[in-house]
């Protein structure tokens, strides 16, 4: 009994543990931002082409990654998962070309969506219903951590090492967490019977509700895809003249608040029961920090507490896939869930592009101006998410397909 606890738990770390490395590329190009502009000549259109790439990938990934983990299980698909991340980033440091890490960061994101939905499908698999809640919230606990402690400490390792250390550091810890997964996973006989085809994507594509609900959430997801993992620390540097150091510690801050907004915001959704007032209210809070920061002097000990609360925000997320999964029978709310985080997702590619090409137009990727318009996007963006929602909140607040 004993053994077998240890091996569920050690097959938890091993998940959780992935969580975190993702994330710690996703927040990479934040990090790394001066080398790719010196190495591949990247101005702001292309570097917010590279950056969004991650979120193309990841979208597009989300449905058919979802089947092969219903047919072939985890013991099969984590591995090859946990492969692509790590190979994704080899082109950062060996592409001739912009081309190539831009392909990369394609293939990044298209093996990180496994993370989350491998989180789900392994702790189904091997813990009761009972414990799936506090259990995934131990893994995105972990998973954040990643972000939050890959924004320093990269930055750190990066400045003493160099950049070529760093990936190759990162590619073996990516080589043995995929070895890990292929060696612990358990081999499920009947993870799933249920079968999905094109006819229940379909059904789940045309829900109007759930349709809207994804749009107007991905309009706001600027505050946690577009600034903390691409555009914060450039922003921070020029803008607020804070150091390179410390403002990789403050979009990690956004991260932190995340840690906490996640049980918080299900809290007042679940003992309020509206949830759909609950996404707005976060997204009110987020327009109304970042138009502060954006348009005014503000303190450094000050740009931590509104990072704190933008991160606590930014976990607006979980209700809202949890209220798009009744708007659909029973049988398909884990394809609802997946479908909605996709189009959530789809919106950081958009979104990056959006701030990349604002950038250039007001002066490029080391002016101030640049960086003040493209950031920008991110409340403008949010502002356009909450009165979607606030023109369909009466529909959007019942539950039931």
């Amino acid at each position: 009994m004993h053994h077998r606890q240890f091996v569920i738990w050690s097959g938890w770390l091993v998940v959780s543990l992935f969580y975190a490395y993702q994330y710690i590329l996703r927040v990479l190009p934040n990090i790394i931002l001066p080398f790719l502009t010196e190495r591949y000549a990247m101005d702001g259109v292309l570097f917010g082409q590279f950056s969004g790439l991650y979120y193309t990938g990841y979208a597009l990934a989300h449905v058919p990654l979802g089947i092969l983990l219903d047919r072939f299980g985890v013991k099969k698909v984590l591995p090859l998962s946990f492969a692509l991340t790590f190979l994704g980033i080899l082109p950062i440091i060996y592409g001739s070309t912009w081309h190539y890490p831009a392909i990369g960061r394609l293939i990044t994101g298209i093996g990180s969506s496994a993370a989350i939905l491998g989180a789900f499908q392994y702790i189904r698999l091997v813990f009761s219903e009972g414990r799936f809640t506090r259990v995934l919230s131990m893994t995105v606990t972990v998973g954040l951590m990643g972000a939050i402690y890959g924004g320093q400490p990269t930055q750190y390792l990066c400045d003493t090492y160099g950049v070529y250390t760093v990936i190759h550091f990162l590619v073996v810890v990516g080589c043995l967490l995929s070895l890990a997964a292929y060696i612990i996973m358990p081999t499920s006989k009947k993870e799933h019977q249920k079968k999905i085809g094109f006819k229940e994507i379909f059904q789940i594509l045309t829900n109007t509700r759930t349709l809207l609900l994804a749009i107007a959430s991905g309009f706001m997801v600027g505050a946690l895809e577009g600034f903390p993992d691409a555009w914060g620390v450039a922003f921070l540097t020029k803008v607020h003249n804070v150091t390179a150091k410390d403002a990789a510690q403050l979009t990690s801050f956004i991260f932190f608040g995340m840690c906490f907004g996640g049980p918080l915001l299900s809290y007042i959704a679940d003992s309020t029961k509206r949830y759909v007032e609950t996404i707005i209210g976060a997204g009110l809070v987020m327009t109304a920090l970042f138009f502060i920061i954006l348009f005014c002097s503000v303190p450094v000990s000050l740009l931590y507490i509104f990072f704190v609360i933008i991160g606590i925000s930014c976990a607006y997320q979980i209700p809202a896939i949890y209220q798009a999964s009744t708007y659909v029978e029973k049988q398909f709310t884990g394809l609802a869930t997946a479908l909605v985080n996709m189009v959530i997702m789809g919106f950081g590619h958009l979104l990056h592009s959006t701030i990349g090409a604002t950038v250039n137009s007001y002066g490029g990727i080391d002016s101030v101006s640049g960086l003040h318009a493209g950031v920008l996007t991110v409340p403008i963006t949010c502002v356009m998410g909450v009165m979607l929602l606030l023109l369909f909140r009466k529909s959007l607040e019942k539950g039931g397909s």
